[in-house]
Formats: structure tokens, C-alpha cells, sequence
């Protein structure tokens, strides 16, 4: 399995590499481990599950990104455990309840943490980090080698527009992700990158295992609240990053006057940045790309172990999803976006109907809308359940409003829904008054049955799930409206 071999490599610096695994910054000091060091960690980390014969057994990880959540994520593996992330922000009470949905038996986490949930019942056992860093190291020739549809990894997906359900995924597949996704890391000129998104989100988790395995180095902040100040200290030469942050930056970068001052945001290195492909602006591209920065976008989702589709952004695909990369297939059945890839989850654990709904024949229904454009570049045009169906019998995605009301820099973030009657949208915005002027004239440049008949205007930004996605509600209305 690709543990072992790649605790292997680190060990004896097969790879050649000088590269750290990763550059860490708590706010004070910034350090470098090596590639040895951190397999060092991860062995040591290993021999505590191996001291205490925990083995076979689900465990739930819950912590924020940090070199400590990566050690014992791979611990996990090594001991031959399958590791179950969670995201650290839900109440204990909803920890807890993903927790038994995962069969999850222990729960490792930060002693803080721990501290503050008190318990969680008897039915979960609690283990602080501080407890897995103090026991023997596991020999590296006892790294547990999986089998290749054994299940090795449970990962719960983000519930954008529901409950949440949980991915399995088996070593093949696992194997399968990190063997094509070097296809799209070799081809950028980076040697380190910082990942904005959480990691117990399936981007945030695959994307560093895949860098990783490219032996490329990890850079880690203090989490997405500080990822605008973390940038020039760590300096990478890559980022990813939600659509609120690369308007935030794009608005510091448009008020810095010198190449200098620019530095002062994105550092001297930064030659890429990756932006997810729901709701950005295409101005805000642009500009980065103007800078002669590198404009990347990946499709994928929890099912496909994030494989899916990758490009470049230039003139003639702004806007696409791009390509599908490696083994994965595409293709468009009335409509909505298929994948077929040996990276995607082999079954929703526990859940054998709903699996069959949603691998049928090998190809996994996305659920997204798409078209293909001569040129084969995909791209994504709204969610199968989030189209819109109107009294007169009209269908409306809701995304491909909301990419044009997006369109003006005015309206920071939108969400377009039906209420029964008609088409309703939440508006964040800072610029009111521009941002109603805005909406009038876009109200008469469409059909009736595309404009928007109620809006509400909001101060702050819309509510996010974990991973930064906008969350998608179907109610009847709200209290009030402005238009």
C-alpha cells in the first residue's frame, strides 16, 4: 500500500528532494520539517495504536489544520485503523452523532478540545494527541499494507443541501487518486502550497496527501481566518483558495500600487492559485491573471475522492472546469455530469440503496448540470436539485442566475431559490444602493421568468458549509424583503 512505500521513501530520501514537507507558522515562529522528520512522527505516532493493539477499528479525527491532524491521519493508516474525519467546528452533540453514523469507537483530538467537550459518552473513547507522541515508535517494516478493496478511509460529505452522507473509500481507490493527481501537480511550476480549505474536507485532505506524495511542501498557517496575513510570511508558490477570500485579496492587491507593496500580500513567490468554481467572479480571475499569476480549476466532489476534471484558465475556457485528468471519464446523460474514475469512493458505508442510485453501471451521477464545448472543456451550469421549476412550468438554475448577478463586483455573494411564487435571491453586499441599481437592469434585459421579484440584502456575508460553499435553502420565504 502507498504507506508504507511512501514512509519508505522519507525515511531513506529516495526521492532526492530538499524540499521540507512543511513549513509551519503559528503567528510567532516559522519552521520547516523534513520529509524524515515527519515520517518519524507519523511511526512514532503509529506505535501507540501498535503499543495498545488498537487495530481494524474506526477512528475519528477532529481538529483544525495543523501538522498534528496530518501526523495522526496517517498513523491511522500505518496501524492499519480507518480514519474518519470530522469537522472540529460542529457541537459536540453533532460530533458525536457522526461519530456513531461512522462506527467511529475513539475520537483522537487536541487536549483542548477534549477538555471542552468534557465527555462524549460512553460509547466513544476520547484520545488526546499529547497521548500519541510519547510511545515507541512502530519499525517501518510493520506498517500495516492494506488489500486493495479494503476500506481504509470514511470521509462525511459537506451536506451543501442536506444530511450528510459518508464516503468509503477502499486503498485502490486512495492509491488510484494519488497516481493521477501527479498529472496536475507535476504540470505546475510549484514547488509549495497553501490550502485554505479544511482537511477534513475531501479538497483540503487529497489535495495535501497529493502534494505530498510529490514530495512538495506543505505550507500551514493558522487556518483560513489568517490565510491573507500567513501568505507573504510563508510564501508559497501556489494557493488555493474559496471565492471570499480571493475577493478579499484581489481588493488589497487593487490598492497596492508597486510590484513591492504587492509582495506585501502574496509574497514573492506565488506563480498559481486555484479557486473553487461555484460563485467566483470572473473579474476577480481576471486580475490575478493579469498579474501573470496562474488561474487554475479542479472539479470534483466527496464521491470521486475529488478526481474529476482540471484546466488552466485562458481566454478560451474562463469559466470551464476543464478536462477530465488521469483514468477519469466524463461524460453528459440528459443533462447532468457522469464521472467513471478507479479514485472514485467504492460505496456509501452502510447505505446500499443509496449507493445504487448513485453509481449506476460504473458511472457516478454527479448531480450537476454541465454542457462540453467543441473544444471538450466542461462546464458546470447549475445542480440537478437545485433547479428551480416555476408556476408557468419554466426550469431555472439557480447558478447561472446567480453567476450573473455575481458579475458585479457590488454584489459580493448571492443566493438565487424559488419560493413558490417566484425567483428569490439573498445578496450580500457592502454597496447597496449600486447593487439594486444593478439588479433593476438585469431584471429587464431577461425574460420574465428569469428575474429576480424579491431580494434580500444582507451586511454580512451568507452562511458557509465547512468547506465555504454557500449553503442552499429551499424555504417558503423570509421576514422582510427590499427591491
Amino acid at each position: 500500500m502507498f504507506i508504507s512505500r511512501f514512509l519508505s521513501d522519507c525515511i531513506n530520501n529516495i526521492s532526492g528532494s530538499d524540499s521540507p514537507a512543511f513549513s509551519l507558522y503559528d503567528g510567532k515562529e516559522l519552521r520547516d520539517v523534513s520529509y524524515r522528520q515527519f515520517a518519524e512522527d507519523v511511526l512514532g505516532a503509529a506505535g501507540y495504536f501498535r503499543e495498545n493493539h488498537i487495530q481494524n477499528r474506526h477512528i475519528a479525527l477532529a481538529a483544525s489544520n495543523g501538522y498534528p491532524w496530518i501526523v495522526v491521519f496517517f498513523s491511522l493508516l500505518a496501524s492499519g485503523n480507518i480514519a474518519v474525519p470530522v469537522n472540529p467546528d460542529l457541537s459536540k452533540d453533532k460530533i458525536l452523532q457522526q461519530c456513531r453514523k461512522a462506527d467511529a469507537e475513539i475520537l483522537c483530538a487536541d487536549t483542548a478540545a477534549i477538555s471542552a467537550w468534557d465527555s462524549m459518552g460512553d460509547s466513544i473513547q476520547t484520545l488526546p494527541f499529547d497521548l500519541l507522541f510519547h510511545a515507541d515508535p512502530m519499525p517501518l517494516a510493520e506498517v500495516y499494507s492494506a488489500q486493495p478493496e479494503e476500506t481504509i478511509l470514511l470521509m462525511l460529505t459537506s451536506g451543501t443541501t442536506g444530511t450528510s452522507k459518508i464516503a468509503a473509500y477502499s486503498a485502490y481507490n486512495m492509491q488510484s487518486f494519488l497516481t493521477d493527481s501527479g498529472e496536475i501537480v507535476c504540470a505546475l511550476d510549484s514547488r509549495s502550497a497553501l490550502f485554505c480549505l479544511p482537511w477534513h474536507h475531501v479538497f483540503g485532505s487529497f489535495s495535501v496527501l497529493a502534494w505530498l506524495y510529490q514530495h512538495k511542501t506543505i505550507c500551514v498557517g493558522r487556518g483560513i481566518r489568517y490565510m491573507l496575513a500567513d501568505i507573504p510570511v510563508l510564501n508559497p508558490s501556489s494557493v488555493s483558495v474559496v471565492p471570499s477570500v480571493l475577493d478579499t485579496l484581489v481588493k488589497l492587491l487593487k490598492n497596492a500600487k508597486t510590484p513591492g507593496e504587492r509582495q506585501k500580500y502574496i509574497g514573492s513567490n506565488l506563480v498559481s492559485i486555484t479557486v473553487g468554481g461555484a460563485g467566483v467572479n470572473p473579474a476577480l480571475c481576471h486580475y490575478m491573471m493579469a498579474l501573470g499569476i496562474t488561474v487554475q480549476s479542479a472539479y470534483g466532489m466527496t464521491e470521486s475522492a475529488g478526481a474529476g476534471t482540471w484546466c488552466i484558465w485562458n481566454e478560451e475556457n474562463n469559466g470551464s472546469i476543464g478536462k477530465p485528468y488521469g483514468r477519469t471519464q466524463c461524460r453528459i446523460a440528459n443533462g447532468e455530469l457522469l464521472l467513471k474514475s478507479p479514485s472514485m469512493m467504492k460505496e456509501y458505508y452502510q447505505d446500499p440503496e443509496e449507493t445504487a442510485q448513485r453509481i449506476v453501471d460504473g458511472w457516478l451521477h454527479t448531480g450537476d448540470m454541465a454542457r462540453c464545448d467543441e473544444n471538450g472543456f466542461y462546464y458546470i451550469t447549475g445542480r440537478k436539485k437545485n433547479v428551480i421549476i416555476l408556476p408557468n412550468g419554466e426550469n431555472v438554475n439557480p447558478e447561472e442566475m446567480e453567476a450573473a448577478l455575481g458579475s458585479t463586483e457590488a454584489i459580493r455573494e448571492c443566493l438565487v431559490y424559488g419560493d413558490g411564487k417566484g425567483i428569490c435571491a439573498d445578496v450580500y453586499t457592502t454597496e447597496k444602493a449600486e447593487a439594486m441599481r444593478y439588479i433593476k437592469t438585469y431584471n429587464n434585459s431577461v425574460p420574465t421568468y428569469h428575474q429576480v421579484y424579491k431580494v434580500f440584502y444582507s451586511e454580512v456575508p451568507l452562511e458557509k458549509t465547512a468547506s465555504g460553499k454557500i449553503k442552499r435553502r429551499h424555504s417558503e420565504g423570509q421576514d422582510s424583503a427590499n427591491k
